[in-house]
């Protein structure tokens, strides 16, 4: 009995050893792959859109606002990507003159312009593109500031003015609704990207903080539920 005993004993602690090696493989193969999941969202692009993936906002298909000569802009817009196919329409380099211009961000058709500062520096790079706000947030975080564009809840299309001050520039976002298709979350339809040099040192009016996807009737300047 005592020799049986003792077999049971050490087939126990054999049984016992298999599987702490077992443990201690399997929390390496876990450390392993965490550790290669870090590394890859390290590494991939931090946005998806190529539109956004030319240069990191606030700069645009190549221009920043304030810093980018406007003699150069078109040189630089017809620069991007082949598979944007971008193409200038309009040429300008004097203040206040504009470049146009139109491509595409994998399936999707835009358009905009550039205006130019008085002293030879792009000021402004606006984009009429429909993209979903997840696109801005990802790539962005949150807007410093949102507020409605009319004082009137009622009026149809609202839009909702979304601002992101960043080191460089000022990104502003347009988030149009129609009465027939009121949509506020992740998926909500960006119609119009803009980036330029103005700064400023606070939310300006009439901006409000940014509430994330509270009903949209908060971030009017006198908030009132939408009928």
């Amino acid at each position: 009995m005592a020799a049986g005993g003792g077999q049971q004993r050490r087939g126990d602690t054999l049984m016992l050893r298999l599987l702490a090696r077992l443990c201690a493989g399997v929390a390496a193969l876990l450390l392993a792959l965490a550790l290669l999941a870090i590394y890859a969202a390290r590494t991939q692009p931090p946005v998806s859109e190529p539109l956004f993936a030319v240069c990191a906002l606030p700069c645009l298909l190549g221009l920043t606002p304030g810093q980018t000569a406007s003699a150069a802009a078109a040189a630089i817009l017809e620069q991007a990507p082949l598979e944007m196919d971008v193409r200038v329409t309009q040429f300008g380099e004097g203040a206040g003159v504009q470049q146009t211009f139109e491509g595409m961000s994998g399936s999707r058709y835009f358009y905009g312009f550039v205006l130019n500062e008085p002293g030879g520096r792009v000021a402004t790079i606006n984009v009429q593109i429909e993209v979903p706000l997840a696109l801005l947030l990802e790539a962005l975080n949150t807007p410093n500031c949102a507020w409605i564009n009319s004082s009137d809840v009622r009026q149809r299309p609202l839009a909702l003015i979304l601002l992101w001050q960043r080191p460089g520039g000022l990104v502003t976002a347009v988030v149009s609704h129609q009465r027939a298709t009121l949509r506020w979350d992740l998926q909500a339809a960006v119609t119009a990207l803009s980036v330029s040099s103005v700064q400023y040192d606070d939310c300006p009016a009439p901006g409000m903080r940014w509430r994330g996807f509270a009903p949209l009737w908060t971030y009017f300047a006198s908030p009132q539920p939408i009928p």
